[in-house]
């Protein structure tokens, strides 16, 4: 697939619909749900109120509120406080601190009901010198590890990259992490590092800008809960025209520019009202001197800012004013991360209603900006909300023409009309550089299967599958179409045990990747996918290593594992397992209270003295909703036989206990090199998997 191609996928995926869920909890812990709208019948607006100490205020009702469109109060229908606050989470029972040369471990995906804040960081790279670019990560940094709560979804987003990057959002802080130290000043990928002075100009840097709020805007406009995009720039402002001369001011020189913007940020604010999101710009310059702006100094190595901005004074930004968000300058990114005043811009807001004025969609007025101002009538209170939006009712525009497996593989919620389950895994390939193997398991419950007389039962499934590194860009994908001949003496296995799928992609170099898959039926038009991260280290260094953990369904996988090898790898191997089969699909990792199960992984760079063989331990941890329920004691591995330490197979068994509770699990398997420094001698890696509540018993007579 090619990245034009991908683009317009993406943003086609992405385009913003006309309203936006949020959940309020209540009393009895039910999420109702509640929607930012523009309609003819009914206008409804988000407001934060802030008190003087800059606290959320959320015990006020509709009689406390004044509305007014285009200078007319309009009656305030309903006003309701939703809050985004969620219970911290639970501490993991932890025997000590946990080592830091550990991998995070996984965390399960959120469902959409669960999400309570949506947030992308839109990093303006464009706009920054280096030490811009450390501030901003350390923004980020600090807001996932001090600020971050249970039902966050997180994206980043960078201007520097273009918008055909496919970005995912995240509840995973360790994913998180691994992508925030990716945004490194000058990687912009794709692109030559030289600074092309000719084009490069207070166009480029705001043209740059504002496609990619009006991108994160799109990709927000489906997904649940209020919304929030959080600009970090070192040219958060519009700067104004400075005129030297009465000739200058006459001619207009450089002032279209300046209306040029404000009129697009008009359209942004008129979207992200529609989008249920927010903006807040910070400026990443932080604490530094006000002459740091980056128009009037030309000291960023590799990129002479110098007399660009010379005939322009720093502005303001309207943005955060028209959207309902906040503008943050001095602020210390090392200690607050994006602040508290954003932060207690999170933490909740009212949903305001009125009945616009009849005038308001009318045809001839469909490209009117509506001034839109709330006010409260409770002394010393703060209102921050939008200033207005256009005349076109959220009916008008539907969504774009689409193919139906784009939003599915896009999304970052798990579509769950067909069950769709995914194992993916590296290893070295002999040879090859890196293997990675996909299992993918396909539940036939929901799945038509159509029946044709004298030929048997068929089924007929689409299906789109790629594999993208932590940056979004896509390495490989394929869209394929699938006419399944189920034989009639496996037609009930096949409706009971589902059909299993087998990829297997060649991965160049290491890093981190999303495996992506979605399927759908194409007589039903159901949909079901599934997404899963991986990490692949660079085994060209003489570091330990350890591989992804496999399930081991049959001999034949093991074997592949053990050896390295693979053939076909020029091409996509997937080829669908109909028959009976004894093996369980390794896609599934659904087991019982008691079951058991093998897998496999492969240890790397075991070091060894001469004629001395490696020193190695295993441990196996059992997590239960990041809880530890169950750790072994360390094992020495046995190496006995064993001629190349480069390359050590391990394999195990795990026996479930019977009084294991249903629910997530994650098996944690660590490895510890005795021979190594303690830093740099332990590894781990982790598999995810669920014990399922055993059949309710039948009621009696």
């Amino acid at each position: 697939m090619n990245r034009l191609w991908l683009a317009l996928l993406v943003i086609a995926a992405g385009v913003a619909g006309s309203t936006s869920a949020a959940a309020q909890v209540g009393e009895d812990g039910a999420r109702e749900q509640f929607t930012v709208r523009v309609a003819v019948e009914e206008v409804r607006l988000d407001a934060v109120v802030l008190d003087k100490k800059g606290r959320p205020i959320t015990d006020l009702t509709a009689a406390d509120f004044e509305i007014y469109q285009d200078t007319l109060p309009q009656e305030v229908t309903s006003a309701t406080y939703i809050s985004n606050q969620t219970a911290p989470e639970a501490a993991p029972r932890l025997p000590g601190k946990r080592p830091k040369a550990l991998a995070p471990l996984p965390a399960p995906a959120p469902e959409p009901e669960e999400v309570n804040r949506t947030i992308v960081f839109v990093v303006d790279d464009m706009s920054m010198r280096f030490e811009h670019v450390h501030y901003a990560r350390m923004a980020m940094q600090n807001f996932v590890e001090k600020q971050m709560q249970p039902g966050d979804m997180v994206a980043i987003l960078r201007t520097g990259y273009g918008n055909s990057a496919l970005q995912m959002f995240l509840a995973d802080k360790g994913q998180l992490l691994a992508r925030i130290e990716k945004v490194r000043w000058g990687s912009n990928a794709g692109r030559d590092v030289e600074f092309d002075r000719a084009n490069y100009n207070l166009n480029y840097i705001f043209d740059s800008q504002i496609s990619t709020i009006r991108y994160a805007l799109g990709a927000l406009g489906r997904l649940p809960g209020r919304k929030a995009v959080i600009v970090l720039s070192a040219q958060p402002t519009i700067p104004k025209p400075i005129y030297t001369t009465v000739e200058d001011m006459f001619a207009g020189k450089d002032i279209d520019f300046y209306y040029r913007v404000l009129r697009q940020y008009n359209q942004l604010a008129d979207e992200a009202l529609r989008s249920g999101a927010v903006v807040h710009v910070m400026d990443v310059r932080g604490l530094l001197a006000p002459d740091t702006n980056v128009w009037t100094r030309g000291e960023s190595p590799g990129r002479d800012f110098s007399g660009f901005g010379e005939n322009f004074s720093d502005g303001q930004n309207p943005l955060p004013q028209k959207t309902g968000g906040t503008f943050v300058q001095n602020a210390n990114f090392m200690v607050d991360g994006v602040g508290e005043e954003v932060g207690n811009m999170l933490r909740g807001y009212y949903l305001l209603s009125y009945s616009p004025p009849a005038t308001t969609f009318k045809e001839n007025r469909r490209d009117i900006y509506h001034r839109v101002t709330i006010k409260v009538k409770r002394k010393g209170a703060t209102v921050h909300t939008r200033d207005g939006f256009y005349g076109r009712a959220a009916d008008e525009a539907g969504p774009p023409e689409r193919h139906p497996l784009q939003e599915a593989i896009f999304s970052p919620f798990q579509f769950r009309d067909l069950g769709v389950s995914l194992a993916s895994g590296y290893i070295d390939g002999a040879g090859a550089g890196y293997v990675l193997r996909s299992w993918i398991h396909l539940d036939s419950r929901n799945l038509t299967l159509r029946e044709k007389p004298g030929e048997g039962h068929f089924a007929e499934v689409e299906t789109v599958a790629l594999t993208s590194d932590i940056d979004g860009w896509v390495h490989d994908s394929r869209l394929l179409r699938y006419l399944f001949r189920i034989p009639e003496e496996n037609l009930d296995w096949v409706r009971e045990h589902g059909i299993r799928f087998s990829l297997l992609l060649p991965v160049r170099k290491p890093g981190a990747y999303y495996v992506r898959a979605a399927v759908r039926d194409i007589d039903s038009g159901k949909i079901g996918s599934a997404y899963q991260f991986i990490e692949i280290p660079d085994l060209g260094k003489d570091r330990l290593a350890l591989s992804d953990i496999f399930v081991l369904a049959t001999a034949e996988d093991a074997e592949w594992i053990r050896s390295g090898t693979a053939r076909e790898l020029e091409e996509t191997v997937f080829t669908p397992v109909l028959g009976r089969d004894d093996g369980r699909s390794p896609a599934l990792r659904q087991y019982a209270a008691g079951d058991n199960f093998r897998h496999m992984a492969v240890l790397y760079h075991a070091k060894v003295k001469k004629e001395e063989p490696a020193d190695l331990e295993l441990q196996s941890v059992l997590y239960r909703d990041g809880v530890e329920v169950f750790r072994s004691a360390p094992q020495p591995l046995d190496v006995r036989g064993l001629t190349n330490f480069d390359r050590i197979p391990v394999t195990q068994k795990l026996t479930l206990g019977k009084d294991l509770a249903a629910g997530d699990y994650v098996l944690e398997l660590l490895a510890r090199d005795k021979r190594r420094k303690e830093k740099d001698g332990l590894v781990s890696q982790a598999l995810d998997f669920q014990i399922t509540a055993p059949p309710a018993s039948p009621a009696g007579p």
